[in-house]
């Protein structure tokens, strides 16, 4: 099914993890991919155009304004489009308040919200484009379940993602107001099983396995996510069946919040 065929999606953290994932969901089914990262991406890149994906990759610093401003330019002039921006990049230190320092909440912060702020206002003058008769743009903001309660050793990465999370409601509301057809949500996973998430396991005992197996028991579902259940989320959001939904924020927890 062709769902977002003739779209155009910019994928940000999308050389590993949630981002390469949610760049294959979003490509199998018609968007054309802008995909960037800081790490490189020939794997996911090469792995797309296997796959007949259209797709380009450009380095880029979420942190850096100038970095923002030469990526829109390049999916202007190579798509002349940009009708979904999923701002995935992150990172997640895991440290006692009484531990931490001013560069942790600093980088945590430039990352997680700073760049989320960077990229919605880059790619405004592309999306705006899109009139009432078409579908909407959707702006789709990877927060997390760190957002909604507390975590602790986490206060520094929930604080950035309850940042994220009131940006995205703000956003959602602005945005419309100002005449631009544009959707704004977030995803809030809990634990997902990627290489950034392992940092969290260290806050457990014992082997990886018994690590694992003491995350697991904490969500309802008996497991943790996989990447590929956080894209099926921001492919909703991002896709015609999400059209009236905006301001929200979905959650993929596998209930470990409901508790």
């Amino acid at each position: 099914m062709d769902q977002l065929a003739g779209k155009v999606a910019m994928v940000t953290g999308a050389a590993r993890g949630i981002g390469a994932e949610v760049a294959r969901t979003l490509g199998r089914v018609g968007a054309s991919l802008m995909l960037c990262d800081v790490i490189d991406g020939a794997d996911i890149l090469g792995e797309l155009a296997a796959a007949g994906i259209n797709a380009r990759f450009r380095s880029l610093d979420v942190r850096r304004a100038d970095d923002w401003a030469a990526a829109m330019a390049e999916v202007d002039e190579m798509f002349g489009r940009l009708d979904i921006l999923v701002n995935n990049a992150g990172v997640f230190i895991v440290r006692p308040i009484e531990q931490s320092t001013e560069e942790d909440y600093q980088f945590q912060m430039d990352v997680n919200l700073k760049g989320v702020f960077l990229g919605t206002k880059a790619a405004l003058p592309l999306m705006k484009r899109i009139t009432r008769e078409q579908d909407s743009g959707s702006i789709v903001n990877l927060s997390s379940v760190a957002a909604l309660v507390g975590s602790a050793n986490a206060a520094l990465y929930g604080a950035s993602k309850g940042a994220v999370r009131a940006f995205t409601k703000a956003a959602a509301i602005e945005l419309p107001g100002a005449g631009y057809n544009i959707r704004c949500n977030s995803v809030h996973p809990g634990m997902v099983d990627t290489a950034m998430a392992v940092t969290a396991l260290d806050r457990f005992s014992g082997t990886d396995a018994e690590k694992r197996a003491t995350v697991a028991a904490r969500y309802p579902l008996g497991r943790v996510a996989q990447p590929a259940d956080i894209a099926a989320a921001v492919l909703y959001l991002a896709s015609p069946a999400a059209g009236f939904v905006t301001g929200t924020e979905l959650v993929v927890d596998g209930g470990m919040s409901a508790q």
